[in-house]
């Protein structure tokens, strides 16, 4: 018994100590103060809109690859058959093989958004795997993880990759939808005026300056611009 115990004593320690050296290190990819892009230790390829966090370990181990998301983020997955990508955000997993995709954990009215550019995608919470929604390239999921509830639909928004790509296109957009883009991807603080809220524009913009985009706007719309100390307003009489 004695002896017994005493390699309980010597092999229980070694056990964790072995287990907390082969654990591998947690890293972080943080996109503190603008756009960043990373390679994962498998080779994917993320890229983090600003504000957004991910979690990661040093090498994935075992049959599976596992990050953690909050934020923003457009991912381009290595294909790898035995060993599925996983990511994890509140209690949803959105798990690929090899795939192109965007998620964004902090949509509108504490949702999750996940669209679909290439490959397939798999969408449960938790463990419940079995009842997984499927995205085919071009659909789009809207994720309440509060209520465990997912709405699949067609993805109509050109420009959910602007905040990356610096382009936007507009096909008789309303204004009101153009500023709340341009918001978004240049954190301004643009504010419009009902009259001129719903005129459509039709239109391409690449690599512009948000005050660029404004003055191609202005000059379009007739419409009036007003920059203040920390906002700027669009008003106008009518659409032309």
């Amino acid at each position: 018994m004695r002896i017994a115990a005493i390699i309980l004593i010597i092999v229980i320690p070694s056990f964790f100590i072995f287990r907390n050296l082969t654990r591998p290190e947690q890293k972080q990819l943080n996109a503190t103060l603008s756009i960043k892009e990373g390679k994962l230790p498998d080779g994917t390829s993320v890229t983090l809109n600003k504000g957004a966090i991910l979690e990661y370990p040093s090498s994935f181990k075992k049959n599976k690859r596992n990050v953690k998301l909050n934020g923003e983020a457009w991912f381009e997955v290595r294909h790898d058959d035995a060993k599925p990508f996983i990511v994890t955000s509140h209690n949803v997993r959105v798990e690929v093989l090899g795939t192109s995709f965007y998620v964004n954990t902090n949509a509108a009215n504490n949702t999750m958004e996940v669209i679909l550019n290439s490959g397939s995608v798999a969408i449960y919470f938790d463990d419940h795997k079995e009842n997984s929604l499927f995205l085919s390239p071009g659909e789009k999921a809207e994720i309440i993880p509060g209520q465990e509830k997912m709405v699949k639909d067609i993805n109509t928004d050109q420009n959910y990759r602007a905040w990356m790509t610096q382009r936007f296109i507009f096909n008789n957009t309303p204004l009101v939808t153009i500023v709340a883009d341009l918001n978004k991807v240049y954190h301004a603080n643009l504010r419009i005026a009902t009259p001129v809220s719903y005129c459509l524009v039709t239109a391409t913009f690449d690599h512009q300056s948000v005050e660029s985009i404004l003055h191609v706007l202005q000059a379009t719309l007739d419409l009036t611009i007003s920059t203040h100390r920390t906002w700027t307003d669009i008003s106008g009489n009518k659409c032309n």
